[in-house]
This record gives structure tokens, sequence and C-alpha cells, in this order.
């Protein structure tokens, strides 16, 4: 059998340089050891160490494992501690595993209890032939990734576009003629999910297939070297429904190219599957033998990808990937033929639904392509051989940095600043040359550590950010944004964690562009191919209300705003950059709602039938419009405190953008920054490092001007769709409604020109000497505009049902179990039955509220509140509902000592988009006293699911004979059942 290791990284050991030593004892005389590179000096050093030999397992008895972790002195190598890694045969699953040093002994006695080292590896014990993921990336993955859950997958096809050589070739078709298309044979888009059989050979197994019939769109071939071709759609003769309503008759689309289907697996076995788009022609030959003509099938070109690939891209931008799969022949060579314009989607159960790619035109009109994905047929991984890569970067914020680029390669390589090279405003930094990278079968990622050089007087470097590339080759370029710990941390080592982006990052720390080629080139045209990757535009971003933020009550407060790659220069130094784009002033009050003031001055009016929102956006004028780097999926906000401006935020989240058209606003959580905040240390069960949530939305505009030069202001049409264009689309709609109703209701204030002061002495006695603190300060934007927000009265409806593997609470291994809701503004605790159990069943049916819930400005209410027309509420009436947070309690009773009850939190779970259960029409009718009376049937309409108390996550509930149940995965895991809505 092969064993397969990867010991990745480890934690909290002693700050040197270190490396490892493997020892594989198979028999008293058969022993191999093998030793890895030395890694940089860090508490939490990377080695991404790989080891694959062949070992003899007899009677199910692995050969011995022993892992050292090494440091080399100046009188030798002397050990930090060892651990042996009890592998076993599990036909060929692949395990990942966090195992304890046991630290070396020392001749010099400690006073201290050393620290619990640890070492995170991936193993895997498999046959020759079987199928062999990528152990370094199994080794990153968190341990949700472990868990089974249900993946849905979405394919659409939107055009596809085949090269005129490929089409005049087919046999009968004329491109010159004005009737082609009627020549053209039967032509068909295949999508498929395909398996690979644990022997990793070719015979796969087909998940899911579906043919879409396409037509030929640009019927006279206008085009130069290419002829488009589009999803057929079907029609259907309009009819009465189920329900008996008459519809109107005529033709109605039925559309076909939205296919799905669905996986219940972890992200581990995603590695295993890949997605397949081929283009098929048909047509009929006449044999001699046959009586009838033979239907014979030709594939002219197909992409193939790996489906965890797919995944990592949209789990990271949180967007539906949108990609041009380019079309290759299945011959040798491998020729280009087309483009598949595909926009492809995997959702977990129970998630958010994504939102669009961020592109601004498609095949649709021939001007614009989405990026061109090459796909998996070009990665031949027998004869990959050497590529390079070379490195630009904008928005690094620490000195001298270096990038040191580890792969497949021997060895690791190294980039260093060009110094001879300094962009004009100092927003991009050119690294010198390239260096050769290399990947392979089972290493197929490049890995990208960004550090700031030793400048200081202990030359002491510090890691700025990391990323990875997987699957790369020549070719390929794109943007990659690197994030980690707050720039003025607290705690080193959460900074480093979240820097290698092992716990959730807080702080933008700068973007690489990268650019793979097959031969060394220089940075000059790296520079000139940079510059077009990059927009010109404006952020806008409007902002409603918090809720659940109990660790800033009773606060004022900023939330700051800023974009990867984005920053506005200080008017009193110009060398220095301010990267908090926007700034957006509020209060929170005692029960941790977050109100925004205005640029007047004023709070937005509160109450509980209507609340507001606030707008900012950056500067329109042509020359101070930002430059934004490609592949910016998502801003950044922080809130600091009044007063706290010199110190690093405490909070922060992440707001998704769009581009030109105003997105729906989304609740966003807000998450404890780590590196600054230290969580409870009372909270030994469970680490909550939820905040709260904020709900906003993000614009980005980049507008297009008319030849003049000259030209600053953007025009009208330029504008995006905010509060103006909503209330000019209500005037057109509704006559009655007068100019000076509408100004009533925006309020529109000229900008106030205040810059905020960026820097503030460390001292004014010694202020030669000591450094000067960055404050935490926005720009107050332009053309800010707020808006009262009507609001509807709903209400809560949970069934909390039961909870399961809770961790052990009280010394007797038990725990008093009780919980507490928090829904909008309201929620309670709930400990009024306390059940001593770590699998307790509650069957508790809970009606909160009433809630306020803002309502879409396009929705018409008459005067009593109602919707008009006597319609009933839909959910895209509504703005996104308020999660639901659950937190399950550990009651302990006071004593002499601690007097008062007190609570210790076991674990959390989130209902990130409750349903609105009006929409499911499940309605009973119950007597009042006054006739029947219609009422929501809550027993049909809810849907109960298991939600992780670990982390935020759910799956299925399994209805069995045995009960209730869930996937085999999450059966040790701390769980709660319940139903919300």
């Amino acid at each position: 059998m092969v064993l397969r290791l990867c010991i990745h990284h480890g934690e909290d050991l002693p700050l040197d340089k270190s490396y490892l030593e493997v020892v594989i004892q198979e028999s008293a005389s058969e022993i191999k050891t093998l030793k890895s590179l030395a890694a940089s000096s860090s508490s939490n050093p990377v080695w991404d160490f790989l080891v694959e030999e062949k070992v003899e397992v007899r009677a199910n008895r692995v050969p011995n494992i022993l892992i050292k972790v090494l440091s080399w002195q100046l009188i030798g190598p002397r050990e930090i501690g060892s651990a042996f890694l009890m592998a076993s045969v599990h036909g060929d699953q692949v395990h990942q595993q966090e195992l304890t040093l046991k630290p070396a002994d020392s001749i010099i006695p400690s006073l201290t209890k050393p620290k619990a080292s640890k070492l995170m590896v991936a193993w895997q014990l498999c046959d020759e032939s079987a199928f062999k993921p990528d152990l370094s990336r199994v080794a990153e993955m968190s341990s949700l990734a472990l868990s089974k859950r249900f993946f849905r997958m979405e394919v659409a096809v939107k055009r596809i576009q085949l090269s005129k050589a490929l089409v005049g070739a087919i046999p009968g078709v004329d491109l010159h003629s004005d009737d082609f298309w009627d020549h053209l044979p039967d032509m068909f888009a295949q999508i498929s999910c395909l398996k690979l059989d644990e022997a990793g050979k070719k015979e796969e197994a087909v998940i899911y297939q579906e043919y879409l019939k396409v037509e030929a769109l640009q019927k006279r071939g206008k085009g130069k070297h290419h002829v488009l071709f589009k999803v057929k759609e079907e029609t259907y003769d309009g009819d009465d429904d189920d329900d008996g309503k008459r519809r109107s008759r005529g033709k109605r689309k039925i559309e076909r190219h939205l296919k799905s289907w669905e996986l219940l697996e972890n992200e581990i076995s995603l590695m295993n599957y890949e997605v397949h788009f081929k283009i098929i022609m048909t047509s009929k030959t006449n044999h001699r033998t046959a009586q009838e003509p033979v239907l014979t099938r030709k594939v002219l070109g197909s992409w193939k990808g790996s489906l965890a690939n797919l995944y990592d891209k949209i789990s990271n931008s949180q967007r539906k990937e949108h990609f041009a799969a380019q079309l290759l022949t299945n011959h040798h060579d491998k020729m280009r033929v087309g483009l598949m314009e595909v926009i492809f989607d995997i959702n977990q159960t129970g998630a958010d639904l994504h939102d669009e790619a961020l592109i601004r035109r498609s095949l649709e009109d021939g001007a614009y392509l989405p990026p061109v994905n090459a796909g998996d047929y070009n990665q031949d991984w027998s004869s990959q051989g050497t590529f390079h890569v070379e490195a630009m970067a904008c928005g690094l914020r620490m000195p001298f940095p270096k990038i040191k680029v580890f792969s497949a390669h021997a060895q690791s390589q190294e980039l260093t600043l060009d110094t001879e090279f300094v962009d004009k405003d100092k927003w991009l930094s050119t690294f010198s040359g390239s260096v050769p990278v290399s990947v392979s079968k089972t290493r197929q990622n490049v890995r990208f550590e960004v550090w700031s050089g030793g400048n200081n007087l202990i030359g002491e470097e510090r890691l700025i950010g990391e990323t990875s590339v997987y699957a790369a080759g020549p070719g390929r370029m794109e943007w990659k944004h690197l994030y980690g710990g707050a720039l003025q941390s607290n705690y080193k080592k959460s900074e480093e964690q979240m820097n290698r982006g092992r716990m959730t990052p807080s702080t933008y720390r700068g973007s690489l562009f990268l650019r793979f080629s097959s031969r060394p080139t220089t940075g000059e045209s790296l520079r000139e191919v940079t510059k077009t990757k990059i927009r010109r535009g404006y952020l806008q971003v409007k902002l409603y209300r918090g809720i659940y933020l109990a660790g800033f009550e009773g606060k004022e407060v900023s939330v700051l705003i800023q974009l990867p790659g984005c920053a506005i220069p200080d008017p009193r130094n110009q060398s220095r950059n301010n990267f908090n784009l926007l700034s957006f002033p509020a209060k929170v009050d005692n029960k941790g709602t977050m109100t925004f003031l205005t640029e007047d001055g004023s709070f937005m009016p509160w109450s509980r039938e209507a609340h507001g929102w606030v707008q900012r956006s950056t500067s329109k004028e042509r020359k101070d419009l930002l430059k934004i780097p490609e592949a910016v999926n998502a801003a950044r906000f922080y809130i600091v405190k009044r007063g706290d401006e010199d110190k690093p935020p405490e909070a922060f989240g992440r707001l998704l953008i769009s581009m030109d058209e105003e997105r729906e606003a989304k609740w966003m959580r807000v998450t404890w920054d780590q590196s600054v905040v230290k969580l409870p240390e009372t909270d030994r069960l469970f680490k909550d490092d939820l905040v709260g949530y904020i709900l906003g939305s993000a614009t980005v505009v980049c507008p297009h001007y008319e030849s003049n030069e000259d030209k600053n202001e953007v025009t009208e049409t330029d504008a995006p769709h905010g509060a103006l264009s909503e209330i000019k689309m209500k005037l057109h709609e509704k006559a009655e409604e007068t100019q000076r109703e509408v100004a009533q209701m925006v309020k529109s204030v000229e900008r106030v020109v205040v810059q905020p002061v960026m820097i503030k002495p460390g001292s004014v006695l010694c202020q030669p000497c000591m450094a000067e603190r960055v404050m935490q300060v926005g720009d107050s934007g332009y053309d800010v505009q707020s808006c009262p927000q009507h609001r509807v009265q709903m209400w809560c409806h949970i069934d909390m049902l039961a909870a399961r593997c809770l961790p052990t609470a009280d010394p007797d291994g038990l725990g008093d179990v009780c919980y507490e809701i928090e829904v909008g503004e309201e929620g309670g605790l709930f400990d009024a039955e306390r059940i001593r159990s770590l699998n307790p069943s509650f069957l508790h049916r809970l009606v909160i509220g009433p809630l306020w819930v803002e309502v879409k400005p396009q929705v018409k209410f008459d005067k009593d509140g109602l919707k008009e027309g006597g319609l009933t509420l839909e959910p895209k009436d509504l703005l996104d509902l308020p999660p639901i947070v659950v937190r399950v309690l550990d009651w302990d009773e006071g004593d002499s000592y601690v007097p008062g009850d007190s609570y210790e939190l076991m674990g959390r779970a989130v209902v990130p988009n409750p349903d609105f259960l009006d929409s499911k029409g499940v309605v009973s009718e119950e007597d009042d006293g006054q006739g029947p009376v219609k009422v929501l049937d809550v027993n049909q309409a809810h849907s109960p699911a298991w939600y992780s108390l670990e982390f935020e996550g759910q799956t299925r509930f399994i209805r069995s004979n045995a009960g209730a149940t869930c996937d085999e995965s999450w059966q040790n895991r701390p769980r709660l059942l319940m139903a919300a809505g």
C-alpha cells in the first residue's frame, strides 16, 4: 500500500527556524528517515511537507510513524518535540488529524509549564491506483469541511461561441449563404457531473447529465471569427391553473438553460468530482446493412473542471461563478474551437443564495466576455514541467515587502521589491523578475507568503499575508487579496493565525496581481497588463440599522468602510493614504440596536413603524475616482468607539458589493477581532465571536465619460439607482405626489468639507522620538442622503425541539440546559424548565414579537398600513429578514463564594435566512366566537433542521423509525433541532 502524509503546520512552537524528520519503521531492520526543508522563523511554522512511500501492511498492522520537530543550533540539531501517527486501514479514506507534541527532554529544568504544541496533518493509506486528493489542501480545511452536507449545483448556459472554421467545416453548411442556419444539423449543449471511480481510471460514473438544444443566434454570420448560438427555449399554450384562475392565452417561454442537481458529500469528497460541458452535433448517416439512417453524435468541443475548485472560488467570493468555458477538441492537439458562457453556483442547505458575479456585459452584445476558464484539460500532470510566475502588488501597508513562493518545485523561491521602479502615487509595487514554479497531481497549489523585510533593529521579519493558487498553469492571470489580523494587534498569535487564514481575518493587508507564463518575462510588460485589470469608480454605501450589538450598548461609534486596494490621500500629507473611505457616525441603545446619524447632525427618527437609512458615497469627480482592482467582491466595515480612534477596531464585518446597480440590503455579520479583543475566559465550552448584525448594501459605480477630457462630473445616466432614482420612480408611478412631498422624504445634504485628522503623535513632549499613531477615522462622504423606511409588523414562530451531544458542563458529566433567543429587537432567556441532560428534548413552541421588518420602497401601503389592493405581503416585498440567534446555556446555582445564578455558554446556532411562513399559503380555519377565521397552520408550514452549535451551518432533519436522526458525519457533533420562521 501507499502511505501519503502531509505535515502542514504547527502551533505554539518555540520561535525558531524548525524542520521535520519523519521516521517510518516497518520492522527492526527496515527504517526510513525523511527530512523537510526549514520553515521561516515562527511560533506557527508552515512546512507543507509531503511524504509518499510504499509500505507493507501485514494483518492490518501499519508501520510505526514517528514525527520529530527539530531546530538547528550552533552545536547541531535540537529536538523540540515528537508525536506518533497511529495510522490504520480504512479503505482509501482521507483523514485530517491534529497531533499533540510530546516535549523533548531537556537537561535544564523549566520553571513554567510548556505550551501544548500541536501539528496539523493529513494522511491517506491506500492502494496505488486509488484516487489521491491534494493532502495539502485537505490539511488547510476547517473541521466543517469533514462533515457531509447537501450541496446543490445550478448551471445556466447563456451563450455559445464557436469558431467559423469549425462551423464552416460541417458538411452542407455555407456561411456565406443567407440561409446557412437551415442547413445546420441538430446541436446540443451537454452538462454532466462525473465522479472518478475509486481506481482513478478513465471509467467515470455519471452522476448527472442533461442535454440542451441550441440554435444559431447570429444568422448571417457577421462576426469576424465566430458564430453565436443560444439555448433554444420551448413554448406552451396558456391555460387554466390548478386553482381555476384563468390565465391569458398565448405562447409562454420555458427557461430550459437552468439545470440543477444535489450531492451529499463533504468538501474533501468534492475533489473526486468533475463538471463537463460539451457541444455535440447529431447527424443521420446511411449504412448499407441498416434499413434506416443511423443517428451519430460527434463532440465538437468540450471543457472539464474540478468541482472542488469551483466550490472554493464561489465560497470565497460568496458569488456565482460567471465564466466562459474554453472548448477544446478531443484530439491530442487540443485545439480551441469556441467558448461557452456559463453561470455556475454551489449552495449548501439553508445557506443564503449567492449574488450574481460582477460582470457588466456578456456574450449577448458581443462586446465583452466574462473571464475565460481553460479548465483542466491542459493539466497534463506528467509533462507539466516548470513554468514561471511574476507579481505586482498594491495597497501593501508595511515597508520592504518580499514574496516567498512555494510549489512542487524543489526549493522555495523569493521575489524582492524592484526599487528602480516607483509608481508616481506609490499605489503599485513591482517585484523584480520571475521565479520558476511547478505543480504535480499530488501538489496542485502554488503558495505565496508576503513578508515585511527585517528593517528594524533586530531584523525580525513580519508576515503580511498568505494566499494560494490551485491548478496553476501558463497563461493564467488573477488578483489575490490578502487579509489578516489587525496591523496594531494586541495578540500576535491570533494575528498570525488570521494572516494564515486559520481564523476569520479582519484587516485588508494588500493585493497581489500574479501572472504565470511558460518563460521568464520582465516586470515592465506586467505593469502594462496590470493597468488593464483595474477599474475606476466610486463607492456608495447604504446602512439601515444594527441589532444584537450588546458589546457596544450605550456607546457612540463610527462604522468605517474599506474597499480592497482603494485609498484616499491625506490632504495634509499626499504621500500618506487613508484606507477608511467612508465613516458612518452612529449610536447604540441599551438593547444593542444601532441607529445612524445623518449629515445635519440628527439621528434617524426611531419608531416601531418606520425607521430609515443613511447613504454616503466617495467622490464622483473624475480625478478622485478610486482605483479598484478586479476580483473585488466585498467591502469591509469596522466599528470604532468614540474616543478610541487611536486604537485598532474591535469588531468588523464583510459587506458584499454590486456593480453599477444597487444591491438589495442584507444582514451582515459583525465579528470580534480576536487579534485585538480576547474572548471571555469564562466561555470555556464555546468561544462566541459573534457581535451582532448590520443591515446594509454597497455599490461600486464605474462611470463612462465622453471624449471631453476636462469633464469632471458624472452624467445623470451614470448615477446609481439610489434614493433619488427610487423616488423618481415613485413620481412616475403615482403622479399625485408633489416634488415638495418627495423633498420631505429624501434628505440630500451638500458635502461640508471637513478633512479627518489621520495622525496623532505618540507623545507631545517626545514627539520627534516617539512614533506617530494612525487614527481610525474615515471621510464623511459626498452626496449624503437619508430617508425614512416603512416597516411592517411580523411574528416569529419557533419550535425548539431537541439538542444532542452537548459538551459536558458540570463535574458529574451533565448540565442544566436552557436557552436564550434573539430575534430583531425582541427575545429573552427561557430557563423556566432546565433539563439535566446532554441530549435534552424541549418540545417548546414559541411565538416572539411583534417584530418590525423593512419593506422595499416600491411596495405601496394604504392609510391603515396595509398593502394596497388588499394583497398579502410576499417575500419579494420585504428586505432581508433578521437572523435568529439561539444560545444554549448551562445554568449553575449560586453559592456562598459566587452569589446569584450564573450561565455558561455551551453553543450557539444561527438561522441566517428564516422562512417567510405566510408565503407558503398553509392556513386552517378556527372559530374565535365571531365566526371562522383563517390562521397560519404552523405544523404544516414549519420545516425542522439540525443546526450546528460549533459553527454556522445546518443539515437536513431525517425522519426514520429510530427517531430524529441526521447524516452520520453529524452524529457526534453538538447540534440543535428546531424549526423557525
